[in-house]
C-alpha cells in the first residue's frame, strides 16, 4: 500500500484540468503536493486538489498546470 511521505503547500496557481463532452474547460485549485512511497520503495509526487481520491480518476481530466490567472479568476467568481 503506498504512503504519503511528506506534504508542502501548493504555490497560488497550480490547478487540475477538466474538459467536459462540449469542450468547455474547468479548473480545480491544487492545495498540496505529496511525496508518495510505494511497497517498492518508489516514489512520485502527487498533487491533492483537497479530493478524497486523485484527480487523474475523475472523468474528462487533462492534467495539471500552472495558471496563477485562472486561480485569480476562481477566486474573483467564487459565491456567484
Amino acid at each position: 500500500m503506498s504512503k504519503v511521505v511528506q506534504l508542502v503547500p501548493a504555490h497560488p496557481g497550480w490547478v487540475s484540468v477538466f474538459s467536459s463532452d462540449d469542450g468547455q474547460r474547468t479548473y480545480r485549485p491544487i492545495v498540496a503536493f505529496g511525496l508518495v512511497e510505494d511497497d517498492d520503495g518508489a516514489r512520485v509526487l502527487q498533487p491533492y486538489s483537497g479530493n478524497a481520491y486523485t484527480d487523474d480518476l475523475i472523468d474528462g481530466f487533462e492534467g495539471y498546470e500552472y495558471s496563477p490567472h485562472t486561480v485569480q479568476e476562481l477566486v474573483r467568481t467564487a459565491g456567484r
